[in-house]
Order: C-alpha cells, then sequence, then structure tokens
C-alpha cells in the first residue's frame, strides 16, 4: 500500500508518494522521511530472518527485501541436541541433572537478577523507535523463573534511559511484530512502539542537550539513573538473589568505566558503592559480564572494579569480527545464538548454579562455539579470540605479589623489563613470568630473556613460578583460539594499560614505564662507573 503525507512548510507543501518506512521526530522536533522502495513481495526464508533477527539485536543491519509469512518470526530454530550441548557446556554427562552444581540445590524466589544494558542509536532504530531491535538479544525468562532479568536502554535518540521488564510471552509476540503489530506492511510500526513502552518500568530524562558534548554531565545524569534502576532491581529480586550485569557493545578505555566510557570510572565507583551497598554476596554483585566488549581485559579495569563484584568476565582482544562462510551461516547463526553469554546465564539461572558455575559455564560456552562452528572460519582467518573469568578475592593477593617482586627486582632485569613486556603486547603474565624466572634462575637478564623466549615459543615445559600460580588463581577460568592455530602474537587474557604508546604499570606498581626506564637506565651506568 502507497502512503501520501503532506507536510505544510510555510506557505509551501510537500507530497510524497512512495512509501514510507519512518516518520523520524528528532528530539528538537524536527521531522523527517524515511522513504523506502516498496519491500520485494517474495517470503523470507528461515535463514534469512535467522541472520537479521540476530544482526538486528546487536546493531545496524539493513532490512531483508522479503516479507515474513504468518507465522514466522525473527528467531531461529534451536538445535534439535540444546539439551545435550548444555549438559556439554557444565562439563557433565547426558544423564547429569543440566548446568546444576551439588552447592546450587533450589530454593524459593528469585535466584539471579540479571541487568542487560545496551545503547541505541538513531542508526540503529531511528526516533521514534518503532520496531524491534536490541530487545531481541537477551532470551526472557518466563514468569514464574527463578531469572529475573532486566533490560535498560540508554536511548541516545531521545536523550533518556528506560528500564524494561520483558517475559518469555512478550518476546514470542515481539519477534512476529511484522504481522502480530505492523498488518505485514512494516518491519515497525507505532502499534509496536506501545507494546514494547508498556513494559517500561522507569523512565528518567530526557537528560540536556549540552550533555551530549559534555562527557561528565552525561556520566553524572547516567550515574543518578543507574542508582534509581539498582535500587528498582534490588526492589524486584529481594536480599537473597545474586546479582549481575552485562553491557552489550563496544568496549571502552578499561579503566573502570561503565558502557563504552558513558559512566566515568569516578562515577562507575559511586553507582556500584551505591548498588552493593547491603548486597549479600559480601556487599558485592556477583558478575560483572564485559565479554562482549573488545579490550576490557586490562590491569586497570579490574583494579577499579574488584572490589563490587565476585567475578568479571572480559576479554583482553578485539571480540568478534568473524567472516563467515555463507553456506555454513544458518548452522552459525544457530550457535551463536544458543552459545551467547545472555542465553548461558539465563540456562544456569533457571537450574539455580552458582555465580562460580555460571562463569565456568558461559566461558566453556564460547570454547565450544570457537572449537564447533566457528572452528573452521576461525582458523583460516586466524582469528584470535579470548575470554577471562576472574576471581576477583584473589586480585589483591596477587597485586601485593607483584609488586613486592617488582621492588625486589635487580636493576639489570628492570633494564630489559619495560621493552621487553611492551614488545609482547603489554601482557601480565610475561611480565610476571619474568619476573618469576628472574628469582628462580640463577642468571642474567641475558638468560631470563632466553627462558622466556623458549616458554612462549613452547619449545620447553616449565613448572609455573608462584606469581604465575597466584595469577592462574585469578584468571580461574581462560578460553582462547590459541589452541586451534599458533598465534603471530600471544596474550594470556590480561594486559597493562597503554599510555603513549608504553605498557602503563602506574596502576600496578605505581611507576610508569618513563620512570623505570630512567631508573635502570640510571642502575646501569652506575655499574659502568663502577
Amino acid at each position: 500500500m502507497l502512503f501520501s503525507l503532506i507536510i505544510v512548510l510555510g506557505a509551501a507543501s510537500s507530497v510524497v508518494s512512495t512509501p514510507i518506512r519512518h516518520v523520524v521526530v528528532k528530539p528538537s522536533g524536527e521531522v523527517e522521511l524515511d522513504v523506502s522502495t516498496p519491500l520485494h513481495t517474495i517470503p523470507c526464508s528461515s535463514t534469512e530472518l535467522a541472520e537479521f533477527a540476530l544482526q538486528l539485536a546487536v546493531g545496524p543491519v539493513a532490512e531483508p527485501k522479503c516479507r515474513p509469512s504468518p507465522g514466522q518470526a525473527l528467531q531461529p530454530k534451536m538445535p534439535k541436541t540444546q539439551p545435550q550441548m548444555l549438559t556439554k557446556i557444565a562439563g557433565g554427562s547426558a544423564s547429569s541433572a543440566v548446568l546444576r552444581t551439588p552447592d546450587s540445590a533450589p530454593s524459593a524466589g528469585v535466584h539471579f537478577a540479571h541487568l542487560y544494558v545496551v545503547q541505541s542509536s538513531q542508526e540503529w532504530c531511528p526516533h521514534p523507535c518503532m520496531s524491534p531491535s536490541w530487545e531481541l538479544a537477551a532470551p526472557k525468562p518466563e514468569q514464574d523463573s527463578p531469572y529475573l532479568l532486566l533490560e535498560a536502554a540508554i536511548w541516545r535518540q531521545s536523550r533518556t534511559v528506560t528500564l524494561y521488564r520483558f517475559d518469555a510471552a512478550w518476546e514470542k509476540r515481539a519477534r512476529a511484530a511484522y504481522n502480530e503489530f505492523c498488518e505485514g506492511k512494516s518491519w515497525g510500526c507505532a502499534a509496536y512502539d506501545s507494546f514494547r513502552e508498556s513494559r517500561s518500568l522507569f523512565k528518567a530524562g530526557p537528560w540536556p542537550a549540552e550533555a551530549d558534548s559534555d562527557p561528565q554531565m552525561l556520566s553524572s545524569f547516567l550515574k543518578d539513573a543507574f542508582s534509581r534502576i539498582f535500587d528498582e532491581m534490588h526492589k524486584l529480586a529481594g536480599p537473597q538473589a545474586y546479582i549481575g550485569l552485562t553491557y552489550s557493545g563496544h568496549g571502552g578505555l578499561a579503566d573502570g568505566s561503565l558502557f563504552a566510557g558513558a559512566l566515568k570510572p569516578e562515577d562507575t565507583v559511586k553507582l556500584l558503592q551505591h548498588a552493593t551497598a547491603g548486597n549479600q554476596s559480601n556487599g558485592k554483585l556477583s558478575l560483572l559480564n564485559f565479554g562482549g566488549n573488545c579490550n576490557e581485559g586490562r590491569w586497570n579495569m579490574l583494579e577499579t572494579l574488584h572490589p563490587f563484584a565476585n567475578w568479571i568476565l572480559a576479554s583482553d582482544l578485539e571480540v568478534g569480527g568473524l567472516a563467515v562462510n555463507a553456506s555454513r551461516s544458518s548452522a552459525m547463526v544457530q550457535a551463536m545464538l544458543h552459545l551467547r553469554d545472555v542465553e548461558t546465564l539465563k540456562g544456569g539461572a533457571e537450574t539455580r548454579a552458582s555465580p562460580r558455575d555460571a562463569v565456568k559455564q558461559v566461558v566453556n560456552a564460547r570454547r565450544q562455539l570457537w572449537e564447533g562452528e566457528q572452528r573452521s572460519d576461525i582458523i583460516h582467518q586466524r582469528l584470535r579470540q579470548s575470554l577471562s573469568g576472574f576471581k576477583t578475592a584473589s586480585f589483591v593477593g596477587f597485586k601485593e605479589a607483584l609488586s613486592r617482586a617488582f621492588r625486589d627486582m635487580s636493576g639489570d632485569i628492570a633494564y630489559l623489563f619495560s621493552n621487553y613486556v611492551k614488545d609482547a603486547s603489554c601482557d601480565v603474565l610475561v611480565a610476571l613470568r619474568l619476573l618469576d624466572t628472574s628469582f628462580s634462575e640463577d642468571s642474567g637478564p641475558a638468560d631470563a630473556t632466553i627462558n622466556l623466549v623458549r616458554r612462549q615459543g613452547k619449545t620447553e615445559r616449565h613448572k609455573s613460578g608462584s606469581l604465575e600460580l597466584q595469577f592462574q588463581a585469578l584468571r580461574s577460568f581462560y578460553a582462547s583460539t590459541k589452541t586451534l592455530f599458533a598465534w603471530d602474537k600471544d596474550t594470556n587474557g590480561l594486559m597493562f594499560n597503554s599510555k603513549q604508546q608504553k605498557c602503563d604499570f602506574t596502576g600496578a606498581f605505581g611507576r610508569d614505564a618513563d620512570d623505570l626506564e630512567s631508573a635502570a637506565t640510571a642502575h646501569i651506568y652506575s655499574l659502568k662507573r663502577n
């Protein structure tokens, strides 16, 4: 059907006689038309809808030029082997209780309350957002589930923050919005917008327009908004529930900020102090999940956030970026949908897994995805991927031991330390292996370097030193694609932050790379003079 819209602009008028996909109303009140050519009348295949649903849930994507038939929805079918896959993720047998461990016996009420946060943009869903997008990402629980899912959208289009609570019945209708709400004419419409907003629990904003160009003003607004969101979350979850947060989006500076840097480290600390006040898990959240964010596995992130969560999931590398073979795209979509973090967390919560086991399941699920459906493409592309599960209770002891070894490091080892670690991508494990080697070997820096090169090249097996053992306790769970091919540059899940193209050791040792190099140079000079 064709629509004509007359917009009166003073004495002139403009008649649009082609199909209108969206009437875009900017926050300023300005109106724009998103005019498109007629959609193809050919029916959508299940594969087209599956791929569109997955991509639409995580970012901007072109609409498919097809029409969903009645009964079709934006959701791929789950693999028939789903129960066996879940059992494999948990590390059990086919007859074991799926995703359940002995220390996670069932009890009444909410077991795990999960806050899923996303930032929506004008490019992703033009204002007013009238079609499904980010809300398709996290699978929704049934109403009586022990898994409580709350979803917070930072709407950049309208400069607002809204908290939603959706359930499985709502999700089923949302995925069928094309025919359910939009009369088989469009992927989005006002009826769907009303359907989504009927599930909002809280709304803050709009924030001042000037905050878009004032990062600190926006950060302050977000701190206050999310403080109220956590209050609502605690009220719904109850005092005994485990609490977790997942951010879906790009990584930030890995400095303790949240939401791709929109919430500054100082405001993040204030927010999490508020969120964890009186929480049952030793005054901490159970989980901070940054597993889908690029390059968050950094020292400054861990140092800032470890007081506020028992477990942190993060990657030290770029996340994703796989070019998929089109002939296997349907199976790939199914695997990615099933094994994504939020799906796994939901499965664990519904069987009352402990937070530790939930983290283990997420890491194992990622490993299964890489070694399963994505294996051949990862090897062909030589794509480095990693995911670490950090047990934050081990951080303070690890930092103290690392700092002590650093202070006791000889001047000649210090001379090589900064540049060697920099050349190793500022990898923390490389740094502590150098420290371990310098104390365990009765040798100078040259011999220490040779020993490290052998270890990095895996030409010899070495017993882990005391610092490495403490690192392994901190990075309790780890998966990577290095088991599939030889990486050209090895990393191990945690890096020092970078500063002016050098490793930033300030948080770990209280000295930056320039200071370290200057002191080492002075030491070598004094030796030559003597």
